[in-house]
């Protein structure tokens, strides 16, 4: 056993599609530049603060060489002091001579003795460098050790504020990131108007195919798709490119002609049909419609023949003329019943009384039903009676389907020789049911009635259209024919058609 899972279906404009990938490339852009500057750019940063304390210390460390030496140590401060107050990334400096154990510095609230140690050099070493967070205001210092004549005069520590070099890594992050903001506007904006660009054409693409409708009541007439016939619907521009989208249009709108085509040759082709099952139709009636003219001719002669023979005899003229009046009515409501039928009629929906359908089809049939003695019972209440459809084409469902009756009751073994038609309904359907008495269906046709040319009975005795003329027609009310059948027992066919207002319901 196959399970089939159906997954939900979610319908995202591609608007929203192309705004999505065009934010997520650009988040990652920025993202990964972001990383990439402060990684990688810090680094270079720092490598340059590094370098830049190295060349500072062996600078100062040349400037003060003879003050250090005649241990002029006020000079010294002095001089270390100014060397700070030039550069506003330095921190503190300090000279550190062990020896001595004296320290000369910028510091004007004492000198911090966390300092000493923190990075000590030694005669054998060039300049360390060691970064550490101040206890005070919590800033990072890159402290650059650099030893005074290998050592002899001491060491040399210059502090450079490390936060200098980060406010320039956020400073490019912010510029980066305000770049980023303007390309998602710009790409937001732009998967705007290509999403127009794109959807607009696709959209009247979609509008045309809902326009569609083949139904035989309204005709379709194909209207030509055209796109991008002005910018933004208001501009004719200087010249047209053609893209995927155009061509597709352009076999859209070919693919409709080619479908009215296919469709109005379809059309025609039952249009024949219909007419040949009612050509063959009215074959089938054609010996009980000459009956139900026939009697009342011979009424008339009769009644023409005594007349004649007693032309004064006035209470026997007047009884054989109103005779003679009603067989002539009966011929005409016979012969316009028959020319009502065998019209050809458009297929125009509208809402009528089935119960005077029933009545003609009654009519065109009635020496078929007195032949094979068989009853016709109407179930149909007042407030049922009322359907939707076209009346002409319905009449000939009906007139097939009690034909059909009528033969499978001829056909059929069962005393009680009935037809009976029911009509139902509910809000949103009207049910009409054909049910008779007869031989039944055998199961292994039941599949096949509907089919054009299938048929059970002798070669001069039916077309095998009619049930599939019926079917097409029932069809063509957005209805449904079924049948329930039991051979041997009867048939009952079953139409369902919806009301007004419910048609694509």
């Amino acid at each position: 056993m196959n399970l089939i899972i159906k997954s939900k279906k979610i319908f995202i404009p591609l608007f929203f599609k192309f705004t999505i990938a065009i934010v997520a490339i650009v988040l990652t852009f920025g993202t990964i530049n972001s990383y990439l500057i402060y990684s990688k750019v810090y680094d270079f940063i720092k490598l340059e603060s590094e370098k830049r304390g190295v060349l500072a210390a062996k600078a100062l460390i040349e400037s003060l060489s003879e003050e250090l030496l005649t241990e002029n140590y006020i000079d010294v401060q002095k001089s270390i002091r100014n060397f700070k107050k030039n550069d506003s990334s330095i921190e503190y400096i300090f000279i550190y001579i062990p020896r001595e154990d004296i320290i000369i510095h910028t510091f004007t609230d004492g000198f911090p003795k966390n300092l000493i140690g923190i990075n000590s050099v030694n005669s054998s070493t060039d300049s360390k460098f060691k970064i550490f967070e101040s206890l005070e205001d919590g800033k990072k210092i890159l402290d650059v050790g650099t030893p005074i004549e290998n050592g002899v005069f001491g060491e040399l520590h210059i502090g450079i504020n490390e936060n200098f070099a980060m406010e320039n890594v956020d400073e490019t992050i912010n510029v980066l990131w305000i770049m980023v903001t303007i390309f998602l506007a710009v790409g937001i904006l732009g998967a705007f108007l290509f999403s127009i660009f794109i959807t607009k054409p696709i959209i009247k693409i979609q509008e045309s195919a809902d326009a569609i409708d083949l139904s035989p009541d309204k005709f379709y007439t194909v209207p030509e798709i055209k796109i991008r016939e002005k910018i933004f619907g208001k501009f004719k521009p200087l010249f047209r490119t053609e893209d995927e989208i155009d061509i597709l249009c352009s076999k859209f709108n070919f693919m409709l002609y080619r479908l009215m085509n296919a469709y109005a040759t379809i059309k025609a082709a039952q249009d024949k049909l219909l007419e040949s099952e009612k050509l063959a139709t009215i074959g089938t009636m054609a010996s009980g419609i000459a009956h139900e003219v026939n009697n009342p001719i011979s009424g008339i002669k009769y009644a023409v023949k005594r007349l004649l023979k007693n032309p004064n005899n006035i209470e026997q003229n007047k009884e054989y003329l109103e005779m003679m009046l009603e067989a002539t009515e009966k011929i005409e409501s016979v012969v316009k019943n028959l020319l009502n039928f065998s019209r050809k009629e458009n297929f125009e929906m509208c809402e009528f009384d089935i119960k005077e359908i029933i009545k003609k089809v009654e009519i065109l049939l009635a020496h078929k039903l007195d032949k094979g003695d068989i009853e016709l019972f109407l179930n149909i209440n007042e407030k049922d009676k009322i359907i939707y459809g076209s009346p002409s084409h319905l009449q000939q469902v009906l007139l097939n389907l009690i034909l059909n009756a009528i033969d499978a009751i001829r056909t059929g073994n069962n005393e009680i020789k009935k037809i009976v038609i029911s009509v139902t309904s509910d809000e949103n359907n009207s049910r009409i049911t054909v049910e008779d008495t007869g031989c039944g269906i055998a199961e292994k046709n039941i599949k096949n009635i509907f089919d054009p040319f299938f048929t059970t009975k002798d070669v001069d005795e039916g077309t095998g259209l009619g049930l599939s003329v019926a079917w097409q027609i029932i069809n063509s009310h957005n209805g449904s024919l079924v049948v329930e059948s039991v051979e041997g027992v009867g048939s009952k066919f079953i139409i369902d058609l919806p009301k007004k207002g419910n048609q694509d319901a």
